[in-house]
């Protein structure tokens, strides 16, 4: 029988009702605006995007004038969607293996969600020796302590795992990276329905923050993290110590 990942890997966004048929129809590219003051100033720096999917940040990474850009996927279907830069199918660990110290950073929208607890930190310390340096990482996921995490992780199959900005730094650190931040995000397109979203969303978290502030208390130094952020989605950014 084939492994479960195989089949649901296998036209991953078509089985979840979302592939899109034209390239114009990828989620609006203003929702990447977010992290633009993160990136490197250098244009060629070399920059992976771990877990590519269709290519949607790589293609707005390419609308900035970065030259030097890698797409990693092991969905097939995905990757024949991917704007026209290097791509590599294939397990990311065994690629980040083969190429030491090579990346100035890298990139991983919405596949920490899909690890297992081994593979996570097999990955993390794969990336940290991939990248050069002080080189960055900057990752995004979905946040296990947000309201309705529940329904985010159950809503697709293929997720295994959850992280909490505390339990996002933790991992991190233990894997040798340095923690700039860890925060809560909602990455929505700047169009109307967009901002409405956000607008309706920090509106209805305010008492959901009190709740955790009110079971943990805000003792603790965790610098960097925000730590009872209840935003729908998390942004680390951590680095590979010089």
């Amino acid at each position: 029988m084939p492994h479960y990942r195989e089949v649901l890997y296998r036209s991953y966004s078509e089985n979840l009702g979302r592939a899109p048929d034209e390239a114009d129809e990828r989620p609006d590219s203003s929702s990447f605006e977010y992290l633009r003051e993160l990136l490197p100033e250098d244009r060629g720096a070399a920059i992976a995007d771990l877990g590519c999917g269709m290519g949607e940040w790589l293609a707005w990474m390419q609308g900035l004038g970065y030259t030097n850009l890698l797409g990693i996927d092991i969905a097939v279907d995905e990757l024949a969607a991917c704007p026209d830069v290097p791509t590599l199918e294939g397990d990311i660990v065994e690629v980040l293996e083969k190429n030491k110290a090579t990346f100035d950073l890298f990139h991983a929208k919405d596949i920490f969600e899909h690890l297992q607890k081994q593979e996570t930190v097999d990955l993390l310390l794969s990336s940290q020796k991939a990248l050069r340096p002080g080189g960055l990482f900057l990752i995004s996921t979905f946040n296990g302590q947000a309201p309705f995490a529940d329904t985010t992780f159950r809503g697709d199959y293929s997720h295994e795992s959850s992280f909490t900005p505390t339990s996002m730094a933790q991992v991190l650190r233990a894997t040798g990276f340095e923690v700039v931040f860890v925060r809560g995000i909602h990455s929505t397109p700047d169009s109307p329905s967009g901002k409405a979203r956000r607008l309706i969303w920090k509106a209805a978290s305010f008492v959901w923050e009190k709740l955790i502030v009110s079971r943990h208390g805000r003792g603790g130094d965790n610098p960097g993290v925000d730590a009872f952020s209840v935003a729908p989605d998390l942004l680390a950014l951590a680095r590979r110590p010089k």
